[in-house]
């Protein structure tokens, strides 16, 4: 009996420092091709909840700007997109941020960011701001940014998080219907069209209910806020309705944790893990991605399937 109690706590400390120490640490590149209107490929690099904060400073940011220079180096590097959650919860982690979008710099692409909620939560966004406006980050605020690459344009839609709508956050998170007819009558995808539309859309949004924002419909959407849930058993106890209700878990109606859906009003979706941890840095089984998102003309991407 004794043996078998220590078996189970060394290996319940061999799983935190799994967790911890190791799989938290390994970033991986996912590669997504979108079918699109461009004349040739486009390569967009997706990263999104940083969670910048305790035990996730600048060893961190090097870990994520190592990939991307990976991407470059692949020549797959037109567009860094970044998806909020810069801040995981201190202001005093910002200097980190500044450090980082001074990093990204050196890769000389066009750059556009939106704002999470961690970043609301933080009452960082003000800060945030003028640190992207000094570094060339362009933040989205339901704003757009027209990019011309390869003899196409981009339209890069940045929408502002979910939870600035002021009843979405004071619903229970398993008010799925509710969270999403609140966001089916938002304006902020309207908006930040400004009634200017490319044949190529791109709208970001931390959380992946804004796929569900009125307007015309985007080329692909990208969404991150779930981080897949950072531990395998989470989404396993995600699908109860009634856990779902639980402030563990991230406030939503979508259902998908990371990885790539149609919706059922037919908007295509891509949702990404994420680069950082939420409070807690360790991932089980479900490790930190940085999504590499090909935009192919149409005879390419008809070609590959």
């Amino acid at each position: 009996m004794e043996f078998v109690i220590i078996a189970i706590i060394a290996f319940f400390v061999a799983l935190v420092i799994w967790s911890d120490r190791i799989e938290s640490r390994q970033i991986e590149i996912r590669h997504e091709y979108v079918e699109s209107l461009v004349q040739k490929p486009v390569s967009l690099a997706f990263v999104s909840d940083f969670h910048f904060g305790f035990g996730q400073t600048d060893d961190h940011a090097a870990r994520i700007l190592k990939n991307l220079t990976i991407l470059k180096e692949q020549g797959l590097l037109d567009i860094i997109i970044l998806g909020g959650d810069f801040i995981d919860r201190s202001a005093k982690y910002l200097p980190v941020l500044d450090r980082f979008f001074h990093a990204i710099r050196q890769f000389g692409v066009p750059v556009v960011a939106v704002i999470g909620n961690h970043d609301l939560d933080a009452r960082v966004v003000p800060a945030i701001t003028e640190m992207a406006e000094r570094w060339g980050v362009r933040l989205l605020q339901n704003e757009s940014r027209h990019v011309r690459i390869g003899g196409s344009t981009i339209q890069l839609v940045g929408v502002r998080d979910m939870e600035e709508l002021a009843e979405y956050k004071k619903l229970r998170r398993n008010r799925f219907a509710d969270q999403r007819a609140l966001v089916a009558a938002s304006d902020f995808y309207r908006v930040a069209l400004d009634g200017k539309q490319a044949e190529t859309i791109i709208l970001i949004t931390h959380n992946p209910d804004g796929v569900y924002l009125p307007g015309v419909a985007p080329t692909i959407t990208l969404a991150g806020h779930t981080h897949r849930g950072q531990f395998l058993p989470v989404r396993w106890l995600a699908k109860s309705v009634l856990l779902c209700a639980l402030p563990v878990l991230p406030r939503g109606s979508f259902r998908v944790w990371a990885g790539r859906m149609t919706t059922d009003t037919g908007r295509e979706l891509i949702v990404g893990a994420g680069v950082g941890g939420s409070s807690l840095r360790g991932r089980l089984l479900t490790p930190p991605e940085i999504v590499a998102v090909t935009l192919q003309p149409k005879s390419e991407a008809q070609a590959r399937s």
